[in-house]
């Protein structure tokens, strides 16, 4: 999946960071997301 996507990025950079770069920056923050999403809702879990 993320190989396919990078395929589709252009080349090049931008503020002198490469566009590939930028999009596995957001493969990270998207996992990171998915990661802690869980943990922020353990107040409904303890509610009951």
């Amino acid at each position: 999946f993320m190989f396919q996507t990078l395929k589709f990025i252009p080349g090049g950079s931008a503020l002198g960071i490469e566009n590939e770069a930028v999009a596995i920056l957001g493969f990270g923050a998207m996992g990171l997301i998915a990661f802690i999403v869980p943990f922020l809702d353990r107040g409904i879990v303890n509610k009951g």
